[in-house]
């Protein structure tokens, strides 16, 4: 979006997207903006507008609107845009064609109406103006960004869908094209989720609030440092940008092409009410509730971004903007993809809304696997993990075979052992929801054997801890009898195979995404005196895994 008429001193300059002062006379500015083409025109665009009768509403719309500076109205309207000297390009809609409902807003009365003057100004009036010199010739063809920067395609006979009736009308500013119709504002995603009735409530407000408008230095045209040192521009651009978008994607730019899946507004709602208590954080801990709202939505939308200007096979499978190659990779699983998207069944099938720079697809139904985007797995890599313990060693090992035969691919295990039999290693675990997950071991068997050529077994007691404020939960820590007998409950693993130990369930009090691990899982090595010959304290560890337990 263009950030509207920056006023500095009247003397020098008007900052603005879509006007300067006749008194900017830079060479630089005169070179940014000069047009070349032939003749030796006398009338600036708005004397030649004022002679034109076809134009009477049109004008009458330009003296009516006043200019902006962002989103503070300033006393110039935009018939005083047509009178100064940068050079525009002017496209004269069909006042016929015009709805008359945009004729009501844009001639009524808006003094001291902001909210109403914007609405003219960016999706009426700017809409058919744009910097620079776009003479119309037989080559034209091409996109061409309006002073709203929404975009149009020009060819040498209509821009859009709509036929030229005059073209290359030559003014000492700019230059006039008449066209047979009106140039209809199209919203961009980001537009039509905190615009529309539909989305407003439920995704818009809340998208809004993350979202700030910056200068595009790159796109902007800089007028110098001013007396602050703060660079200052004659035609400064402005973007939104927001975490969430840049996350996501940029469905703001109207330089995109994003495609965006949604479910409809009540099938949203209803969705976010039952995902909304995983996101449960600790009570003491401050913003819980803005937290648990944020990452509610994002869990909701994790899937939900396309950007088609990177699909390479779009007609065969679609990739979200969260997709990992190397995440994939690991988990043997192809997450964020899907096949076969346009295809019945598939995740564009269903009714779209159309923006300026890509496609809403709404469904009538959820349209994702939680077990696929938000509420995967938790999957704690061994080599990866932080492990705590006294007198601890780990050493990386790369698995290539298992009691002789080959793995698909390689793995990395950690071998954990200490200088006793009976040492403990704890693993801290991140980003747990709250609720219940099954909780899993991956061992792989060492190449430790025995005097009779064996390969020795582990045996261990598992349990899970979860710190809370100022003490220490116990979630899991099994035992076996009572009294005297009171054991502590051992698992040992299967030596033949990449063994998966399930260790039992835990019900986690709450929510830990995106903050420091409260969870802790710790392995107590379990060998005495008459387990020596079967077992070793040497453990190769490949993954720690809390699966989620819908209920």
């Amino acid at each position: 979006m263009k950030h509207k008429f920056n006023s500095l001193k009247k003397t020098v300059w008007l900052l603005s997207s879509v006007l300067v002062l006749a008194s900017c006379e830079s060479d630089a500015w005169k070179d940014h903006y000069q047009y070349n083409g032939g003749g030796t025109p006398v009338k600036t665009l708005a004397e030649t507008l004022s002679g034109n009768p076809d134009a009477e509403k049109f004008v009458q719309a330009l003296k009516n609107t006043y200019m902006f500076n962002g989103d503070k109205q300033m006393m110039l309207t935009y018939w005083e845009m047509l009178k100064e000297s940068q050079f525009l390009t002017v496209w004269l809609p069909l006042e016929s064609k015009v709805p008359d409902s945009i004729w009501t807003e844009a001639l009524k009365d808006l003094t001291d109406k902001t909210k109403d003057h914007k609405k003219v100004s960016t999706q009426f009036i700017l809409n058919h103006i744009a910097h620079f010199n776009h003479a119309v010739s037989g080559s034209t063809k091409g996109k061409i960004y309006m002073l709203s920067d929404k975009s149009y395609e020009t060819y040498s006979d209509k821009i859009d869908a709509f036929p030229y009736l005059k073209t290359n009308i030559r003014c000492t500013n700019g230059i006039i094209h008449e066209i047979d119709g009106y140039l209809d504002y199209r919203t961009s995603i980001y537009e039509y989720l905190v615009n529309s009735p539909e989305y407003k409530n439920v995704l818009g407000d809340w998208l809004k609030k993350y979202t700030i408008e910056e200068v595009d230095a790159k796109k902007s045209v800089a007028a110098g440092i001013n007396s602050n040192g703060e660079m200052e521009y004659v035609d400064s651009v402005m973007v939104k940008t927001s975490v969430i978008m840049k996350k996501y994607g940029l469905i703001s730019a109207e330089d995109s092409s994003y495609y965006l899946v949604l479910a409809d507004p009540e099938v949203w709602t209803n969705k976010y009410e039952e995902v909304k208590p995983w996101f449960t954080y600790a009570e003491y801990l401050e913003g819980a509730d803005s937290l648990q709202e944020y990452n509610t939505q994002c869990a909701l939308l994790t899937d939900a971004f396309f950007n088609m200007n990177i699909q390479k096979h779009p007609e065969d499978e679609i990739k979200s903007t969260l997709y990992n190659r190397y995440e994939s990779y690991d988990d043997s699983i192809p997450y964020h993809v899907y096949k076969n998207p346009s295809q019945p069944g598939g995740l564009f099938d269903t009714k779209y809304k159309a923006c300026s720079n890509g496609r809403v697809y709404i469904w009538d139904r959820w349209p994702f696997d939680d077990s696929r985007t938000f509420n995967r797995t938790i999957k704690l890599e061994a080599e990866n993990a932080k492990i705590e313990g006294n007198n601890l060693f780990t050493n990386p090992r790369y698995v290539t075979k298992i009691n002789g035969q080959n793995l698909e691919k390689m793995i990395t295990v950690m071998e954990v052992y200490g200088n006793s039999k009976d040492w403990q290693a704890t693993f801290s675990i991140d980003n747990n929801l709250k609720g219940k997950y099954n909780v899993k071991i991956v061992m792989a068997p060492n190449d430790t054997k025995k005097y009779k050529g064996n390969i020795m077994k582990y045996k261990f007691h598992p349990s899970v801890t979860y710190i809370e404020q100022k003490s220490t939960a116990t979630l899991l820590d099994q035992y076996t009898g009572s009294g005297p007998k009171k054991k502590k409950t051992v698992f040992e693993n299967d030596v033949t195979k990449l063994d998966t130990i399930s260790i039992g369930t835990i019900d986690v009090p709450a929510c830990n995404y995106n903050l420091d691990s409260k969870l802790r899982l710790t392995i107590e090595c379990y060998i005495y005196s008459n387990d020596v010959q079967d077992h070793t304290e040497q453990m190769w560890i490949d993954c720690i895994m809390l699966e989620p337990v819908v209920e």
